[in-house]
């Protein structure tokens, strides 16, 4: 088990291998993911999305095969267009481009690491989360100069973010949805999830990802 190893060098980290750029970008932006836009306009929603990323929060673009010269680059959600399950998103030095939900990878700040047997001494240590490797499933985190690669059940993502359910055995019909997350009880290791007003969940560490 990988737990908490550091990976080496910056792990496939955009921007030239350094943080300077995502820490200037939370900087210039307003700070938090899940924080306003500071001085930029922008349509405030008119209902509760609670499936999608909010506007304002920052994100990395990924997998795009028709501009992929935007690969790896940073930006900012200004809106989302559910029927088609696409984001604008304003990215930086380009201007605002139309991307679909898969190319579009949140950036977490204050992620806290939980539960590390492997490394016990980054236990309850706040870090970003730069990334997310799908066929490892694996969030990547970086926490003070190191980078560790990281399970869901390793991780506490605070109120507010944006998540998909996964490896659900009762309640299959939620995988793959996004909700947000209301309510975080460390002790019971669970979330409380809202999928849409109507539908609220109770779900294990385990069963999310960014």
């Amino acid at each position: 088990q990988m737990g908490g190893m550091p990976m080496g060098g910056m792990g496939g980290m955009p921007m030239g291998g350094s943080m300077g750029g995502m820490e200037g970008l939370f900087g210039q932006m307003g700070g938090m993911p899940m924080g306003g836009m500071g001085g930029m306009r922008r349509q405030r929603p008119k209902a509760q999305e609670y499936g999608a990323f909010k506007p304002g929060t920052h994100i990395l673009v990924k997998e795009v095969k028709s501009k992929p010269f935007l690969n790896n680059t940073y930006g900012v959600i200004q809106g989302y267009e559910k029927e088609k399950d696409r984001y604008h998103v304003d990215i930086e030095d380009y201007g605002i481009v139309s991307l679909s939900s898969k190319n579009v990878q949140q950036l977490i700040r204050n992620v806290t690491i939980h539960g590390l047997k492997s490394k016990p001494q980054y236990n309850m240590q706040k870090g970003i989360l730069y990334d997310y490797d799908g066929a490892k499933k694996r969030s990547l985190v970086h926490v003070g100069n190191d980078n560790l690669s990281l399970q869901s059940e390793n991780i506490i993502f605070p109120e507010g973010t944006c998540v998909e359910l996964l490896g659900l055995s009762k309640g299959v019909q939620y995988n793959g949805r996004r909700g947000t997350i209301t309510e975080v009880d460390t002790t019971k290791g669970r979330y409380t999830v809202f999928l849409s007003a109507n539908e609220r969940l109770s779900i294990k560490f385990s069963n999310v990802k960014p």
